[in-house]
């Protein structure tokens, strides 16, 4: 049984389990899989592809640049997104998300709340399970339970 595999030039790695490929990468854990640079990577079975990614949590992928993420069971695809929560699913970029099993796709969307789908961008949603597809300027701002509300993408 392998402990580790690491390849590349100053990376950190403590646990057991762990495979990092990369340069100037932290890996604290077990079972992780970490491939980029200077990613901070601490938790139990997370897969990061990227640079410059914090994941905290345990059985996350994040696939992306500058993404921080605290939680168990997301997806992060994109750049500067910040994620807390579990079961969410992030495409995008510089989109804020608090919560649980949301599906946000789009750009500088800020999300609170629970079994939410939002597309758009320039969004803010608070609540649960509401539909928002659209911008800022035709989709504005959400609240409540059971919504649904489309503007002008």
């Amino acid at each position: 049984m392998v402990e580790h595999l690491l390849l590349g030039m100053e990376n950190l790695l403590l646990g057991m389990e762990n495979l990092l490929l990369g340069m100037e990468n932290l890996l604290l854990g077990m079972e992780n899989l970490v491939l980029g640079t200077k990613n901070l990577v601490l938790g139990t079975e997370n897969l990061v592809l990227g640079m410059e990614n914090l994941l905290l949590g345990m059985e996350n992928l994040v696939l992306g640049m500058e993404n921080l993420l605290l939680g168990m069971e997301n997806l992060v695809l994109g750049m500067e997104n910040l994620l807390l929560g579990m079961e969410n699913l992030v495409l995008g970029t510089e989109n804020l998300l608090l919560g649980m099993e949301n599906l946000v796709l789009g750009m500088e969307n800020l999300v609170l709340g629970t079994e939410n789908l939002l597309l758009g961008m320039e969004n803010l949603l608070l609540g649960m399970e509401n539909l928002v597809l659209g911008t800022e300027d035709s989709a504005g701002m959400y609240g409540g339970s059971q919504r649904e509300a489309a503007g002008g993408l």
